[in-house]
């Protein structure tokens, strides 16, 4: 997982503000959100990679990763976290008009899944997604 975000790591840290993730393997997905964190980065994710939406969605040039980010470059140095707490962007479906960005930092996830865990116990049943990791 390290060596995925450390060849990522040199080209998030060329991207503006905030790079959009959005791969078919769950380990690059990992190291891309590890790349952006250490890269102090926000992490945009969107439902799919077509171009008309990304456009839709302010999705500048360069700033897709896509499962090709990580197959280029050399795993070389260390992976550090910057030291805050990086924000996730996901969307609304846009089936009203155009998709919304809903902006969320890790530590909110965190608050949240504690909630869900507190509210349905850390033993509940296994869960079976319908949807890809990029529908958190």
């Amino acid at each position: 997982m390290r060596a995925l975000a450390l060849r990522a790591l040199p080209r998030v840290r060329q991207a503006r503000t905030e790079i959009f993730l959005h791969t078919t393997s769950l380990s690059r997905f990992t190291a891309g959100l590890l790349a952006a964190a250490a890269a102090d980065k926000s992490v945009a994710l969107p439902a799919h990679a077509q171009p008309t939406y990304l456009s839709e969605l302010g999705c500048a040039d360069g700033a897709l990763f896509n499962d090709d980010v990580f197959e280029r470059g050399v795993a070389e140095g260390e992976l550090t976290l910057a030291q805050h707490d990086p924000l996730l962007v996901l969307f609304t479906s846009g089936s009203t008009d155009k998709p919304k960005r809903v902006e969320k930092n890790f530590s909110r996830l965190e608050i949240e899944a504690r909630a869900l865990e507190a509210q349905w116990g850390a033993k509940a049943a296994h869960v079976i997604a319908t949807v890809s990791h990029q529908h958190i």
